[in-house]
């Protein structure tokens, strides 16, 4: 197939299948059902918006042909991780199970496929940082972090899907042509009806499904890949650091809470208010309000990252630009929070239903 007739079947294919598992759901149970500490919303909400997108993406990389040009292990790796979220969704894992399935899934298409991640470019000012013997338990640790990342920025109302939409967007203009690029296309098509269906619009006030874990998970997992495939080799598309400046928002967010956690005594992966969604709504902005801002901050930060690309500013300095922004964020959220007061707004105590 040509790329507009796999791109319309790729569409057409992820708006039948949110449509039909829509309708399915409340029938089976598949609810994601309200509580007191991280589901702020109102109402029960079908998450099988990751569901409909992967049979999207699937339909693509299929009709594309690419599944049977060397993406294969891709597509198998993405529905094995669509499985276990789905299986969360219903009956949650604990943490260290997540973490063993996911790092299983990783590890199976570093070996299937050659996936890895071998160099972090010149981020220390030479040419290039070989990972060496470090390869595998680096690949192993970047993916699962991106993975969970992305999963635990997905806590309003179109935020993980207008995130992922930046994201994908941003690689297929850097990765342009390369395989990279193209199935960067295919995911951003395949995610617009569930986009359309989530975020809050002035004829929807509240999302109509959400993505779950099973399309969280298996969307990092995605994430991953494009970024590590496209930043390495002599030939790679954009270097290593600029991949953080694309995947800065829901990195920057989830370091920062889990360093928290942890100076609290608290399990990183203990729930809380206090996401960077969670914190603008606190400062009283309403949901689409936050949802503005935070799409606004990953332009500018994925804008920030491209144009540096662009421009050839050496590794080192990105590198150092980034961290710098990262250290600021957290250290403003740590001293908000003590203080109750967060960027010269008082803090609510706790969110109302959204």
């Amino acid at each position: 197939m040509d790329t507009v007739t796999v791109l319309s079947v790729s569409l057409v294919a992820s708006t039948l299948a949110l449509v039909t598992l829509m309708l399915l759901a409340p029938r089976i149970g598949w609810l994601d059902k309200p509580d007191e500490v991280r589901k702020v919303h109102a109402r029960p909400v079908p998450p099988v918006g990751g569901l409909a997108w992967f049979c999207g993406l699937a339909a693509a990389l299929l009709g594309s042909g690419l599944a049977g040009a060397g993406l294969l292990p891709l597509l198998i790796a993405i529905a094995a991780l669509v499985l276990i979220g789905a299986i969360d969704d219903r009956f949650p894992l604990s943490s260290a199970l997540r973490f063993v399935f996911q790092a299983g899934v990783v590890l199976m298409l570093m070996v299937a496929a050659g996936f890895g991640l071998r160099d972090l470019g010149g981020v220390l000012g030479g040419t290039s940082l070989a990972l060496g013997v470090l390869a595998v338990p680096m690949t192993v640790f970047a993916c699962v972090g991106v993975i969970n990342a992305t999963n635990m920025v997905d806590g309003m109302d179109g935020v993980a899907g207008g995130l992922l939409a930046i994201l994908f967007g941003a690689i297929w203009l850097l990765a342009g042509e390369r395989v990279e690029g193209t199935v960067a296309l295919f995911a951003l098509i395949a995610l617009l009806p569930f986009l359309a269906a989530n975020v809050r619009l002035p004829w929807q006030p509240r999302a109509r499904v959400f993505f779950g874990d099973c399309g969280s998970m298996s969307a990092g997992l995605l994430v991953a890949w494009l970024l590590v495939s496209a930043t390495q080799g002599a030939d790679r598309a954009f270097a290593p650091v600029t991949a953080l400046f694309l995947f800065a928002l829901p990195l920057i967010d989830t370091v920062s809470i889990m360093l928290r956690r942890v100076s609290e005594g608290r399990s990183p992966f203990s729930p809380d208010q206090n996401h960077i969604h969670h914190l603008l709504m606190r400062l009283g902005l309403s949901v689409p309000q936050t949802w503005t801002v935070m799409m606004l901050t990953a332009l500018l930060l994925v804008g920030l990252g491209v144009g540096l690309e662009r421009l050839g500013v050496a590794e080192w300095q990105r590198a150092v630009l980034f961290l710098g922004l990262a250290l600021a964020y957290h250290r403003s959220v740590v001293v908000g929070l003590r203080a109750g007061r967060l960027w010269g707004r008082p803090l609510l105590t706790m969110l109302m239903r959204a």
